[in-house]
């Protein structure tokens, strides 16, 4: 699980590529907009990228999501991926 701030990402490796969970909360009281960028590497040159948007998320509810990850060039899948957000951005939903 990597934690960044409020928003938790779980990556797990399968034989296909790395299943990926985002989890980001709406600590707000308004309706927000969320929208995420990110990436998901390993040894052997494997890069995998999600890019999701969610729209309206109610106060006290969390965006969520999942998907599997496979690197283009087909590298090996690794066994401890690693995580980075390349971009996060949230606004108010009116």
């Amino acid at each position: 699980m990597f934690t960044f701030g409020d928003v938790k990402v779980r990556a797990t490796p399968n034989s296909a590529g790395v299943y990926t969970a985002i989890d980001i909360p709406n600590r707000s009281k308004r309706q927000l907009s969320f929208e995420i960028t990110l990436r998901v590497t390993g040894p052997g040159g494997y890069e995998a990228l999600m890019k999701r948007s969610y729209v309206g998320i109610l106060p006290s509810d969390d965006a969520r999501d999942a998907g599997l990850l496979i690197d283009r060039s087909h590298a090996a899948v690794p066994q401890h991926p690693v995580v980075s957000i390349i971009a996060f951005s949230q606004s108010y939903y009116d």
